[in-house]
């Protein structure tokens, strides 16, 4: 693209896309820490089938029984508990697993916690 002279067409696409990938890659970025942490026996993402709703990092702690729902976005106003503990339900009315017994946590995370 830069040879055939399309500089500024290079500059919108990487414009346009900046925030999902700089997005994704801060859900690694806490999914990777929260794996090296040990404190988890489990740590991965969930979506639904229809794609409406979506959990950034679910990380579960089978030994001392404690689920975590966690929301990462990059600017911190923007993260909504409201809608994370929604998204949570929905999870938990969708699978197999009883997590009656678990203590179910709700955590945003955002470049903030860096």
């Amino acid at each position: 693209m830069i040879e055939a002279g399309g500089k500024d067409k290079l500059k919108q696409i990487v414009l346009k896309e900046y925030k999902t990938y700089s997005g994704l890659v801060l859900e690694d970025f806490f999914r990777d820490a929260m794996k090296e942490s040990g404190q988890y026996t489990r740590i991965g993402y969930w979506h639904d089938r229809k794609g409406e709703n979506e959990i950034d990092i679910i990380a579960e702690d089978e030994l001392s029984k404690t689920l975590s729902f966690v929301e990462v976005k990059r600017q911190e106003p923007n993260i909504d508990h409201a809608i994370l503990r929604s998204k949570a339900d929905v999870f938990l009315h969708s699978i197999k697993h009883d997590y009656s017994q678990y203590d179910l946590r709700y955590l945003g995370l955002s470049l903030h916690e860096i």
